[in-house]
């Protein structure tokens, strides 16, 4: 419900808002292996 509320007012997927907000707590910069791991997404996913 929450993915089609985002996306649907937003554009943004749950993996989208979970990789933003990642990104948010790391002030906008992570190594590409720790961003995969901290938001359970393959490397060549984010």
């Amino acid at each position: 419900m929450l993915d089609e509320e985002l996306g649907t007012h937003h554009g943004l997927s749950w993996e989208d808002f979970v990789l933003l907000d990642a990104l948010h707590d790391a002030a906008g910069g992570l190594p590409l292996p720790q961003l995969a791991t901290r938001t359970g997404v393959r490397s060549s996913g984010c």
